[in-house]
Formats: C-alpha cells, sequence, structure tokens
C-alpha cells in the first residue's frame, strides 16, 4: 500500500488535486493558484526575514520548493514576487514544481512520517498537445522528486504507480468502468473539456482513440476579451459573476411545446438585470451606474459571440456533426457557460411533459429530422465528488467547483481502484 494516492489536474485557474492515505478513512481535495515563479534562494531568504514571527499562514498559502539547487515559489505566495503570466507556456513543466509542492502541502497537512522514503501512486492530467511529453514528464520527475525540499522540509518520494492521461480522461476512464468495454465499442463517444487556459477534445471510435487536441482556447479569452472592451474589471470578479448569472435563472428558459412535452430552450439572460452583473459597477451615480451596467452587458454578449465563434470553428474539425456521436462527456468549470451554445451545436435538449400522473422529463432533440447527440454532464461523478469530498453544489461557487474536479476525481477513483486491487492480489499471494 503506497504512502500516499493523488491525482492532479494542473489547470490554468487552479491546481486541482485529490488524495487520500492509509491513515485516512475520507479522500480529501486541496486547491492552490496556478503561478510558478523561480527566483533566487537569496530573494526567499530576504523576503523571510521581513516577515519575522508575523502570522503562520496554511502551507498551500506559503508554498516553496528547492530542487537541484532552484528555487520555484507556487500558488499564492508566488503573488508577493510580482509573477509573470505563464498562461501560455506548456503545462507539463510548471506541472513537475505544482506536484513537488502539492505532496509538500500534504504531508504538512496530514503531519505524514517522512523519516523514511515516501511511496505515492500519482495521476496526471496533461492537456493532448503535451501527452506526448508523458515519458519525459515521468522521468524528470522521479529524478525531482528523489531529493527536494518543501518548506524546510526534506523529502524523498519515490512513484509506486505513474500514470498519465490526456485532459478528458479521468471522465472517459469513469464512464467506461461505468459502462463497460462492450459499451464503449458500440459507442461514438466523444469528450469535451472547457478550462480556463485550454478546451480538450477526445473522439472515440466503436472504442478507439482517433482524434484528440488542446489548443489555448479557454475561458480566459472571453474574460480578456470583456476586459479589453469595458476596461477596469477585475477578471476574477468578473469569472465570478458570469458563473452566478449562469445558475439557470427563469429568463435563461424558453418553453416550445411539442404536443403534450414542452421543449425547454436555453438563450443566455439579460445581463444588465441580473444582480451579480450590476455588481460590477464602481460607479457612485445611478445614472452612470445604469450606463456603465448596460456597457459591461454588451461587452459580455459581444465576448460571448467571439468566443464561441473560435470554439464552434475548432469544433467543426475535431467532433464535427458528421461524425453522428452518440455522446458527449462535458467537463471543466467553463463548459456550463456556454450550454446554450452547446445544446444547439449537439442538437439535445430537455423536455418536460405533464400528465394526470405528474411531470416527466426526458431529452430529446431540439431540432426535430437531424441528429441529436447526448450530452452527458457527469452526473455520479458530480455526486460522487459532492458525497467524499464534502463539496456542495447549493452556490455558485461550488457548483463551478464540483465541475473543475470531475476529471481529475475521475481520475483518481481510478487510482484507488488500480491500489485496490494490487492490494487484493498482494494478499492473496501470501501464505
Amino acid at each position: 500500500m503506497p504512502d500516499l494516492i493523488l491525482a492532479i489536474d494542473a489547470g490554468g485557474s487552479q491546481t486541482k488535486i485529490v488524495y487520500t492515505y492509509p491513515a485516512s478513512d475520507h479522500y480529501h481535495y486541496l486547491v492552490i493558484s496556478p503561478e510558478v515563479e523561480q527566483i533566487p534562494k537569496q530573494r526567499l531568504q530576504e523576503y523571510l526575514d521581513r516577515q519575522g514571527w508575523i502570522g503562520s499562514p496554511v502551507a498551500e498559502n506559503r508554498a516553496w520548493i528547492e530542487c537541484q539547487d532552484e528555487v520555484f515559489i507556487l500558488g499564492a505566495f508566488a503573488q508577493n514576487f510580482n509573477p509573470e503570466d505563464r498562461i501560455k507556456e506548456r503545462k507539463y513543466e510548471n506541472a513537475l514544481y505544482k506536484v513537488l509542492a502539492a505532496i509538500g502541502v500534504i504531508v504538512r497537512r496530514h503531519n505524514l512520517p517522512v523519516r523514511k522514503k515516501l511511496s505515492i501512486c500519482l495521476g496526471i492530467l496533461l492537456p493532448w498537445n503535451e501527452y506526448n511529453d508523458r515519458d519525459l514528464f515521468e522521468d524528470q520527475l522521479k529524478l525531482m522528486l528523489s531529493n527536494y525540499k518543501f518548506q524546510d522540509l526534506s523529502l524523498r518520494v519515490e512513484i509506486e504507480r505513474f500514470l498519465c492521461r490526456p485532459e478528458g480522461g479521468g471522465i472517459a476512464v469513469s464512464r467506461i468502468r461505468q459502462k463497460g468495454s462492450d459499451w464503449l465499442r458500440a459507442q461514438q463517444l466523444g469528450v469535451l473539456m472547457v478550462g480556463h487556459r485550454n478546451v480538450s477534445a477526445l473522439h472515440f471510435d466503436r472504442g478507439e482513440l482517433k482524434v484528440g487536441d488542446s489548443p489555448l482556447l479557454g475561458f480566459s479569452i472571453l474574460l480578456k476579451r470583456v476586459e479589453e472592451l469595458v476596461g477596469g474589471l477585475n477578471l476574477n470578479q468578473l469569472a465570478s459573476a458570469l458563473s452566478q448569472a449562469m445558475k439557470d435563472p427563469p429568463s435563461m428558459r424558453v418553453s416550445v411545446r411539442y404536443s403534450s412535452y414542452e421543449n425547454i430552450v436555453l438563450q443566455y439572460p439579460k445581463w444588465q438585470e441580473l444582480k451579480s452583473i450590476q455588481a460590477l459597477s464602481s460607479a457612485k451615480s445611478a445614472q452612470l451606474r445604469a450606463k456603465e451596467v448596460d456597457r459591461i452587458a454588451n461587452a459580455i454578449e459581444l465576448a460571448t459571440q467571439d468566443y464561441w465563434e473560435k470554439l464552434e470553428q475548432w469544433l467543426n474539425k475535431v467532433l464535427p456533426p458528421s461524425l453522428n456521436l452518440d455522446e458527449v462527456l462535458l467537463g471543466g468549470g467553463a463548459a456550463v457557460y456556454l450550454k446554450p451554445n452547446l445544446e444547439r451545436y449537439f442538437n439535445y435538449c430537455e423536455s418536460i411533459g405533464s400528465s394526470y400522473s405528474g411531470t416527466t422529463t426526458r431529452y430529446t432533440a431540439l431540432e426535430s429530422g437531424k441528429h441529436s447527440t447526448k450530452l452527458d454532464w457527469s452526473a455520479d461523478l458530480q455526486a460522487q465528488i459532492t458525497r467524499y469530498l464534502g463539496i456542495s453544489t447549493q452556490n455558485d461557487r461550488s457548483e463551478s467547483m464540483v465541475l473543475r474536479f470531475i476529471d481529475c476525481f475521475g481520475l483518481f477513483d481510478y487510482l484507488v481502484s488500480l491500489s485496490s486491487k494490487q492490494n487484493e492480489k498482494t494478499s492473496g499471494e501470501q501464505p
């Protein structure tokens, strides 16, 4: 049994980690800001000397590692050192330092014993376009883990099992485990992840992985476009406001009746009417505030249209309608924002019927006579995340968090199952 089992999604907006260890009866999660910055060791020491005894932050808020005579600071702590925007850099190199930091934070959090070498089972998600670098990543990671420091703690870590999958692979393996390999061999299956930095798509043709892609077309493009059109907006506040706005307000739902059923066609709300968007205005004058809100609303509408046009052009190459996909698995915190567009693109919608026996819900083609692809939001995985990690879906922030963790949790759950099978096999071999 390894000392630690963990899966890591080194995302552009957050590093998501799910983990467990033998002494714990629970699964745990950890979120670390995405920043990674290399600084001279002397600069770090000068900062710590200035701080002196002030405060005692949790490990994830003061994360730094020392490896091969180089110092890297990570997460929220990096904000003290004017970090560069690295959203366009390759993920796998920064992911190396994030893995080292994540292990250090977990050891600190739970006071795991480190007198001997720590053994781990590690799962990592990389963009498809960097997936071919997985062997290089693994070799370099093993070298770095063999001897490094997290803060003042010396660590020696050995990888017992390494599992690398392309983004979307966690969702895919969870669905395949649920439905079985025979089901997969009968399917045209798509996987679509919409993240902050990039988007990822996979296409399985009767069980064979045919297409994978992960361009830099993440949700940050939309956010930065709104900022360009308005100026002065805080991108984190904007992202939070848009997430809250997509909590399915009544203005998003348009009913179209067909016989005894009503098809629910989703549309984007009137942004200027939503409190979360109104709160983005900083003007004190009511008249000026109204104009500012209208300007923000118009910018969101234009940016959404521009962003979707880019995504649709890409989707037409990787998951075109001509594939007649049976099902598309969806994930990523930003995917829910695009739900109106995605339902139109894949010709799929919710349909509600009423009768004397009550209300029934089904899903059907948005436009009859055309192929409809089922959209699966991994409800089972969402329920497991809520149950095992304690992340509720009762507010917009938590709901978005659940969607962000779906891919990582799917990979983690698979890792745990592999470790359990190995333990059973080992136990069976004992006299």
